[in-house]
């Protein structure tokens, strides 16, 4: 079966970071997600478990929202080719033709792993006196600063 470039194909890892014994396989699959022991709230509030690649393609969806969200400049084919290569690999033996290139990483994804934690951080406390802020942002970023705690519209 072909699949079109433009749709990522989905298969499920167990707890372990392995394919799960469900899973779909073969060349037509792009990348691997959690959808075993998959944790989940049921009507009454109580924590429960469930297992499946509908529980996989989800996570990717999601990812996929969020990479849309943070890097909106990215044309769709990039997005698909990007993602469909952030996989972080399984175990050497299972990262074959058969389960694309292995769970999505979103730590690799987002760079998330590249970022450096803020220099300073604002509490509660009142600042009295001058204080000098310089702020710098990527290309395309906004910068959003007030001083009455409310979010500019």
């Amino acid at each position: 079966m072909q699949c079109s470039p433009l749709t990522i194909t989905v298969g499920a890892s167990d707890i372990y970071g392995i394919p799960a014994y469900f899973t779909n396989y073969g060349k037509q699959l792009d990348v691997l997600a959690p959808g075993d022991a998959v944790p989940l709230i049921h009507l009454n509030n109580i924590l429960g478990y469930a297992a499946g690649t509908s529980f996989s393609s989800p996570l990717i969806a999601g990812i996929t929202a969020m990479h849309c969200s943070i890097y909106p400049l990215v044309s769709f084919e990039e997005r698909v080719r990007i993602i469909k290569n952030s996989g972080s690999g399984t175990d050497e033996k299972y990262v074959t033709d058969l389960f694309g290139s292995g769970i999505v990483d979103a730590l690799k994804l987002f760079k998330l792993d590249e970022l450096e934690t803020p220099a300073f951080s604002l509490s509660d406390e009142k600042i009295i006196g001058e204080v000098s802020l310089e702020i710098f942002a990527e290309d395309g970023a906004d910068i959003y600063y007030t001083t009455d705690y409310t979010y500019p519209s």
